[in-house]
């Protein structure tokens, strides 16, 4: 089994995708997508 992807569901705290994004997640699955979306945009 490869681990070189990992994804993430329901992350609806801001601070926690923040992280995330920090991280390189490739794929967040939450509640609020245009939430998640800004905070990538404003990266």
């Amino acid at each position: 089994m490869s681990l070189d992807k990992i994804r993430l569901w329901m992350v609806n705290e801001s601070s926690e995708v923040r992280k995330l994004l920090d991280q390189n997640v490739e794929c967040i699955i939450t509640d609020y997508p245009e939430m998640a979306e800004s905070l990538r945009n404003d990266r």
